[in-house]
């Protein structure tokens, strides 16, 4: 793959790749999810990009340098308090691994609640990419109080959508609230462009985009680990998009 100069500096995606290899994946995002993110933040033209949940740091520094490339910010709103499985603060290790990928200067850190870090939020978002408290109520809070500041066109991603219970139930709103389009779903993340007023979308579409991931996630050790292998990669290479279904353009 090609190098993209960025500000100074000339990075690709294998590169961005090793550089997130390192960081702890607990309920991360995947290589594939990453990229995305990315190519998301390369692609924002208006609008600062917002990350609810940082963890360590590794979907941060995807969208980093997608944002870099695009002379961008990133505001990672985390309050870096640890995990039910791993206690204790997270914030010095996210700090050297943003540092480590030269990203300093494009990476805000914000050590605070998704809720109090949105109490003072006043700038237009172009890309918000949910990945915080995964219990249903925080996520429609982050989904429903930071979405206000979606522009329009811009994009929309939530992790964990597929595996946790919290995220998945979320999704159901951004198919019923009519202000969304192209909803997609790739590995574990449902992303989607903000386009007010176009009507809600059934939601057995959603239900009908996971049958692939289904089938390979029960599938267990019924099917050869070739015949696997190969299926996660052609859902990687063509995630099974959603299509329009056909409804009157609606106003808010």
């Amino acid at each position: 793959m090609g190098y993209k100069d960025c500000g100074g500096y000339e990075v690709s995606v294998e590169e961005i790749k090793s550089l997130v290899a390192s960081i702890d994946s607990y309920n991360s995002v995947s290589d594939k999810e990453g990229e995305l993110l990315y190519n998301l933040c390369r692609a924002c033209k208006e609008g600062v990009i917002v990350e609810i949940g940082s963890w360590k740091g590794r979907s941060t520094i995807w969208l980093g340098w997608g944002a870099k490339e695009g002379n961008n910010k990133v505001y990672a709103v985390d309050p870096h308090s640890g995990s039910p499985t791993e206690p204790g603060s997270t914030y010095e290790e996210f700090l050297e691994n943003i540092k480590r990928a030269g990203l300093e200067e494009t990476v805000v850190p914000i050590r605070r609640t998704s809720m109090e870090a949105l109490k003072e939020w006043t700038f237009p978002i172009g890309i918000l990419f949910i990945d915080g408290d995964h219990k249903y109520e925080a996520v429609v809070n982050d989904f429903m109080g930071w979405g206000k500041f979606l522009v329009e066109g811009g994009s929309l991603a939530i992790h964990d959508t597929f595996v946790l219970e919290g995220p998945r139930k979320c999704t159901k709103l951004l198919y019923e609230c009519g202000n969304f389009a192209d909803i997609t779903l790739l590995g574990s993340t449902t992303y989607a462009i903000k386009k007010s007023g176009i009507g809600p979308t059934p939601y057995f579409v959603r239900r009908i985009s996971e049958l692939p991931y289904r089938a390979l996630y029960s599938s267990g050790r019924r099917l050869p680990k070739v015949v696997k292998r190969l299926g996660w990669r052609v859902l990687e290479k063509y995630p099974p998009h959603s299509w329009r279904y056909p409804t009157k353009r609606r106003a808010l």
